[in-house]
């Protein structure tokens, strides 16, 4: 039903006099790289929150409100990501840093993977919500700096709806998916596999990156 809901919203938009997502912005090579890699680093962050979350409680045994202690430093994270991400847009630093953001956060997941010690999780989970989310951050303010102006809107809510779409799939995909033991509950070896999984997916993305942003910002984003 959801694709076939698609088929015909593209059908309509094709048709309407004011499309509410202009036809044009697809021809952007810069706009689908931008929501491309940053739906990638996001649905990354997603996953790697929710699975954090349940090695914490589920199996190192912590209770919701130390869990919640623990992740303000992450939060501290995203937030430092946030800054960071805006100067390097102001400062037109390029596609490159979706590309740097990517390959870090592969490998700041793998570290999370195999971090045993309370205190080396916390490290490499504040890691990976930096390193992801300067690549999220980026990309939201980007994308409105290399669409025209006229589409900056229409462009800007192209990759919210993408990023929330896809996150939330990611995360649902990987709890099904997460290996359980006899009772029924996550183990630390479904924590591993499903961290590094992720981690590889992350750094293929970035080697896709890396290869085709130079076409990218050859053939412009007009």
């Amino acid at each position: 039903l959801g694709c076939g809901g698609l088929a015909l919203f593209v059908v309509w938009e094709r048709r309407a006099p004011w499309p509410l997502v202009p036809p044009r912005l697809w021809r952007n090579r810069e706009l689908l790289f931008l929501v491309t890699t940053c739906t990638l680093v996001y649905m990354a962050l997603m996953v790697a929150f929710f699975v954090a979350t349940v090695d914490a409680q589920d199996v190192r045994g912590l209770s919701p409100l130390v869990v919640g202690m623990l992740f303000i430093p992450p939060a501290l994270g995203r937030m430092a990501a946030s800054y960071t991400a805006g100067r390097l847009a102001n400062r037109n630093r390029g596609l490159a840093t979706m590309t740097w953001s990517m390959f870090a956060g592969a490998l700041m997941l793998a570290a999370l993977a195999f971090a045993g010690p309370l205190w080396l999780f916390v490290i490499a989970l504040t890691a990976t919500a930096l390193t992801l989310g300067v690549g999220h951050q980026f990309g939201i303010v980007d994308v409105q700096v290399r669409v025209p102006g006229d589409d900056a809107g229409a462009a800007a809510g192209v990759m919210l709806t993408m990023l929330m779409l896809m996150g939330g799939l990611a995360v649902a995909v990987t709890a099904a998916a997460m290996g359980t033991d006899a009772e029924g509950v996550p183990n630390s070896a479904s924590v591993m596999w499903t961290l590094l999984a992720w981690a590889a997916v992350v750094a293929a993305g970035g080697l896709g990156a890396w290869g085709l942003s130079p076409q990218v910002v050859a053939g412009g984003g007009r």
